[in-house]
């Protein structure tokens, strides 16, 4: 829950000043897997910070930076994951998380 508490704070965040506020969770099961997208329309992720927004400590908004390292570092010891899609849809941000069923 943390893990979805904190992809939730950054997408309200990264939406604050937007005219266009739209906040979209999807679900998927992929036997035996649980698939999570959660899109926002915020300011998005430069192409210069993709490669490190899960590193300790990175942050543009003047946070701790610890929130998306700590949700990978979780997931990892579940054999989760978490990562940043392609910004294919110009006006969404899209972070997946993968997750074995019933963690």
């Amino acid at each position: 829950i943390a893990i979805l508490e904190n992809c939730f704070r950054n997408a309200l965040s990264s939406m604050k000043d937007q005219e266009r506020k739209i906040l979209r969770i999807r679900l998927f099961e992929v036997t035996p897997r649980l698939r999570i997208q959660i899109s926002d329309t915020g300011a998005g992720v430069a192409d210069s910070d993709r490669e490190k927004i899960f590193d300790p400590g990175f942050s543009r908004s003047g946070s701790s930076g610890l929130g998306l390292f700590q949700a990978k570092e979780i997931l990892n010891q579940y054999t989760g994951s978490i990562q940043l899609e392609p910004r294919e849809d110009q006006n969404m941000t899209t972070f997946t998380i993968d997750l074995h069923k019933g963690v």
